[in-house]
């Protein structure tokens, strides 16, 4: 409580002169922490500590009477509630289980904006408002109120527990990157003891090539035993170290990442620079929901006793297949003064696998993939999300330190890099043509040179600074979509040649012309795409070789060409290598090769193991699926990664084809499947070559019957593909 009282007076301390600020903050830092933060803090100490390993009966009793309170303090005393819940007929009265929050409408960061003042209760005094806003990433800030005495000590006690999960404990000699401008710039001083919680606040202002080694100095005088701070922040020093690695920088207990997304490639390069656990978690400044790390995994687990999470697709339908991925929908709990229900947060994640070894009952999120405002929108309203972009994923390290997008209309975007040494006009040109292939016509693209690029108020590394109402573009992106789902597909988009196809190889010849239009045309094909590249983004890391089995015309190929440093496609179709190699050609690219080979071959014709296989649709037309498998195993170095996509036979639609084949000889390709499986029988086969599974999704919908199973959960009976990512474990593997 003592915190919240000083929280506005708290500017007067930041502005005293540094001895006068060490002696008031070191008398301060003497106050026991349950004093500075109030009985809340004690009380939910209390709750995390007899209620962490709860059943899950345990955490939805505790849920189901947090949102009684939540939804019968909205209803009686918050203006916009109480008018919004009448208008939809329902009263806390409605709420007779988890499953009925479904009924109650949702909360849009537009309805905040349009409604700040009647979502405040009517029964909370003014002196216990607490203002907060978000960081300012977005077109227009939020605000939002909370309750002093209970949110943030409440906060406090919930991040302290998670991050105890890697040693951490409060007043720990931790190092600190979080945004605050600290320190004398203009004296080459970029850091301030903060002696009120320990730490060596850092700024992450001035992390340029010419700065970091004064920093990288300070932290080994420091001895700190965690560095805690933005990921884009770290990610700085870690790309540092590995160019220039120093023996003297300390050995950490943990590195705790926060408020941005880390991608696979980052955290692994941060284990190997540091030395340690790398440990991340969500949350926003909503206090909505928090999702931590735990000790088993690097999925979030999201205290079920901090807030009400639910997964929800475009169409609004509440998800909960692990693999679906959708929007994080919030509720809060503990904020009488406004309460938050059903908060749309516009991050998206994807559901992990229930049961951690961790022994805890909390809903687990695998991956946070990323944030509404980080999208481009095109000439024609169609939206390409950052991610997808490969914003962090440019291998362009070695010439540009920094990237941001930035765009303030429809089909045009500035690229912002903050130079190193080696930029030069050629660099500018690869970067511009890998930008216009990956965006299309329908975007204009600038590159502009900066000293510095822009952060959020808080801090943040601002992946794109978007001064367009992406919402809007979203929903009519989403209705335009979902619209298309429902109506009849065509059988296939390209007639077959006139001459039967002997076999697969010569079949994908024949489509071979027209075989990109898919990805365009197909709604199929288009899913096909979102899944693959998002595995690939996990997965790949810059500095890895990657083996494209089955490549086609490339479209993944050149996909990953643009991620990492080496990639070998390999295809049987001349005609598709044709295409593939006129594509790299018009690329400019010299990271990708291609080579004609049948798979039985490959480890003939290849001298190396790569870190990466893909092979999308391949396998099922092979005469020797067991073969194939162990031949892909074969190429894999140790720790490889490999991923696979097949036809799945659970599907209702692949138990229809040979019927639909017999009468009128569709689909055409039908002819030259020689293998279908389900899940858990490829599952079955991958284990037991020694590969342990890493995710698994269903994908490409079946018309009529995907948006009608998906919503119930049965994705395995509509969905007509599904992929599979599994790792080697060189001390299994059957083939050593």
């Amino acid at each position: 409580m003592l915190e919240d009282i000083l929280r506005k007076p708290r500017a007067l301390y930041f502005a005293l002169p540094a001895w006068q600020k060490a002696i008031v903050g070191s008398l301060y830092h003497m106050i026991p922490q349950r004093l500075r933060l109030g009985g809340s803090y004690v009380r939910f100490k209390k709750l995390l500590k007899t209620s962490q390993y709860w059943s899950k009966q345990q955490c939805e009793d505790y849920q189901y009477v947090e949102m009684l309170n939540t939804l019968t303090q909205a209803y009686e005393h918050v203006p916009y509630y109480k008018k919004t819940f009448s208008e939809y007929g329902l009263s806390p009265a409605d709420f007779t289980c988890l499953g009925d929050i479904k009924k109650f409408p949702m909360l849009s960061k537009k309805d905040i904006q349009e409604n700040y003042n009647d979502l405040i209760a009517d029964n909370v005094p003014a002196w216990r408002h607490l203002i907060t806003t978000t960081g300012g990433s977005t077109i227009e800030p939020l605000s939002f109120l909370q309750e002093k005495g209970v949110t943030r000590s409440k906060e406090r006690a919930f991040i302290w527990d998670g991050c105890a999960r890697v040693g951490y404990y409060p007043r720990a000699r931790t190092v600190q990157l979080e945004g605050r401008s600290v320190g004398k710039p203009e004296q080459n001083i970029f850091w301030e003891y903060e002696p009120i919680q320990g730490y060596l606040e850092m700024n992450s202002n001035y992390l340029t090539e010419s700065y970091i080694p004064l920093y990288l100095d300070k932290i080994r005088d420091f001895k700190p035993e965690f560095l805690i701070g933005y990921v884009s922040s770290i990610n700085q020093l870690a790309q540092f170290l590995k160019n220039n690695p120093r023996r003297d920088f300390p050995k950490l207990k943990a590195v705790c990442l926060s408020s941005e997304n880390v991608f696979p490639w980052q955290r692994e390069l941060m284990a190997k620079v540091f030395g340690c656990r790398i440990f991340s978690f969500y949350g926003h400044s909503e206090m909505v929901l928090l999702g931590m790390e735990c000790e088993e995994s690097h999925n979030l687990h999201f205290y079920p006793q901090y807030g009400y999470l639910e997964v929800m697709n475009t169409n609004g339908d509440i998800l909960d297949r692990p693999g679906a991925m959708g929007e994080l929908v919030g509720t809060s709990f503990h904020n009488r003064v406004m309460p938050l229900i059903r908060y749309r947060t516009q991050d998206y994640g994807t559901i992990g696998e229930p049961d951690c070894k961790c022994g805890r009952h909390h809903p687990i999120i695998s991956d946070v993939e990323g944030r509404l405002q980080e999208f481009i929108v095109t000439a024609d309203h169609r939206l390409i999300s950052i991610c997808v972009m490969g914003a962090a994923h440019f291998n362009i390290s070695k010439y540009v330190y920094e990237t941001q997008y930035y765009q303030d209309r429809p089909g045009h975007v500035v690229f912002r890099v903050v130079p190193r040494a080696d930029y030069g006009e050629e660099q500018k040109a690869i970067i511009l043509k890998t930008l216009k292939t990956k965006l299309g016509n329908d975007v204009a693209v600038e590159i502009e040179e900066v000293e510095r690029l822009k952060k959020s108020r808080s801090g943040k590394h601002i992946m794109i600074e978007q001064n367009l109402s992406v919402p809007t573009y979203w929903e009519t992106y989403a209705i335009t979509y979902d619209q298309s789902v429902i109506t009849s597909q065509p059988t296939t988009l390209i007639q077959d040649s006139m001459v039967p196809a002997q076999n697969a190889v010569e079949w994908h010849t024949q489509i071979a012309g027209n075989f990109d239009l898919r990805y365009s045309k197909s709604k199929n094909f288009i899913e096909r795409y979102a899944v693959w590249t998002r595995m690939i983004d996990k997965y790949c890391s810059p500095d890895m070789s990657v083996l494209d089995v089955g490549c086609g015309s490339g479209i993944f190929s050149f996909y990953l060409a643009e991620r990492t440093t080496s990639v070998t496609g390999i295809d049987a179709s001349t005609e598709m290598l044709n295409i593939c190699q006129e594509k790299k050609k018009q690329a400019g690219l010299n990271n990708v090769d291609f080579l004609e080979c049948d798979i039985k071959y490959l480890r003939e014709l290849l001298d190396e193991k790569v870190d990466l296989i893909i092979c999308s649709s391949v396998l099922e037309y092979l005469d020797d699926l067991d073969a194939s498998l162990k031949s892909l195993f074969s190429l894999m170095k140790n720790n490889g990664v490999l991923m696979i996509s097949m036809p799945n036979k659970q599907s209702l639609y692949r138990m229809a084809e040979p019927i639909a084949y017999k009468i009128i000889g569709r689909p055409g390709y039908y002819k030259h499947v020689k293998h279908v499986c389900t899940l858990e029988e490829i599952e079955s086969k991958l284990k037991a070559c020694g590969l342990d599974i890493l995710e698994k999704q269903f994908y490409e919908q079946t018309p009529f019957l995907s948006k009608m199973l998906r919503k119930i959960g049965l994705s395995a009976y509509a969905d007509q593909m599904f992929i599979v990512v599994a790792k080697m474990d060189c001390k299994k593997s059957m083939l050593g």
